[in-house]
């Protein structure tokens, strides 16, 4: 398929290429729209590269002022694995009007107000004191990152080489979620423990919530814990609605083949949403 500066013939065009043959008459009806369509993103890996652990991404400046700018015109929301301090601190949206959906659907601010959509897990508190007895039992707990959020663990294992250790890690951390009836999410780098949720559902009660049903919806997202929103969005085309997936970088393969748009790196992201607060591509709606 084109890239995008083929298909729309604009050299300054964020680099990366419409994946199917739909997608430059998708986001171009989307962005016609924009006043009755949404934006959604992913953050970590979506507008700025994974970093292990608690290292600060390297966030530019522009990205949470554009997509600031985007939430006066067209419902904008930032839903990530972070808690909704870190989405604020660390990515910098502090913007009222954008919406920000934490912990992949566990808590939900808006306007200056934050709420629980999940309550926080009765074995979680269990769950971290024995993490930290098993981490140091099989000597990593010196190599490992552990972030314990409001409802989610997550331990950081970058620092161990050895696979066999990994995996040694990974088993116990599963044993230990089932016992205390939690749910493991497992990602590049990381294995996470909570409730059970996902980004997909976190975005139906979104909508929900909000009583809308969006003419259109953009979703940026980067790895298999996008996946859920993916198929929501593939869902919510059932119902009418126009849709475009932007799958961000070439960590998964796999969910930029299924996407609609893959762009090359997170510095496209902030292009694109630039992109889509002026209008670029509204005459392919024609």
């Amino acid at each position: 398929m084109p890239s995008i500066n083929q298909a729309l013939g604009m050299p300054n065009a964020p680099k990366g290429r419409f994946v199917n043959p739909g997608a430059a008459k998708k986001w171009a009806d989307i962005v016609a729209h924009m006043e009755v369509s949404a934006v959604l993103s992913d953050l970590d890996g979506t507008w700025a590269d994974e970093v292990p652990g608690n290292d600060m991404p390297d966030v530019h400046p522009d990205t949470p002022t554009v997509f600031g700018q985007l939430s006066e015109r067209m419902l904008a929301a930032a839903v990530s694995g972070r808690d909704d301090r870190a989405i604020e601190e660390v990515y910098g949206i502090r913007h009222t009007k954008v919406h920000r959906i934490s912990e992949y659907g566990c808590g939900y601010s808006y306007d200056g107000d934050y709420t629980d959509w999940v309550e926080r897990p009765g074995g979680l508190d269990d769950f971290n004191q024995t993490l930290d007895l098993i981490l140091k039992g099989i000597g990593v707990y010196d190599r490992v990152v552990t972030q314990k959020k409001p409802h989610l663990s997550c331990v950081h294992f970058q620092g161990v080489s050895d696979r066999g250790v990994v995996d040694i890690l990974a088993n116990c951390i599963n044993l230990l979620a089932v016992q205390h009836g939690l749910t493991v999410r497992k990602g590049r780098g990381f294995i996470e423990v909570g409730p059970e949720v996902d980004k997909g559902n976190a975005i139906w009660r979104l909508f929900h919530e909000r009583d809308i049903k969006p003419y259109g919806v953009v979703f940026l997202g980067n790895s298999s814990g996008d996946e859920p929103a993916r198929k929501t969005l593939r869902y919510l085309e059932k119902w009418g609605v126009v849709t475009a997936f932007v799958c961000v970088g070439h960590d998964d393969r796999a969910l930029a083949e299924r996407s609609d748009i893959h762009l090359d790196r997170p510095d496209e992201t902030r292009k694109l949403l630039t992109w889509l607060r002026d209008g670029t591509g509204r005459m392919m709606a024609s």
